[in-house]
């Protein structure tokens, strides 16, 4: 898990993806308990790339 802080928020992020990691790493953070987490299921991100198929983005 990656733990960011935005907006004097910590940020639980479960990354499924390296890039993740690396998108983020301006505002990781080691400190404090996540005040939420996000969390996307493959179902949840084939569902993203089949829609974007069909939009033709």
């Amino acid at each position: 898990m990656v733990k960011i802080r935005i907006a004097n928020l910590v940020i639980g992020i479960e990354n499924r993806y390296d890039y993740v990691r690396r998108l983020c790493r301006e505002y990781e953070t080691d400190t404090g308990t996540p005040d939420f987490y996000v969390a996307v299921s493959e179902e949840d991100i084939g569902s993203v790339n089949h829609c974007l198929l069909q939009c033709g983005q």
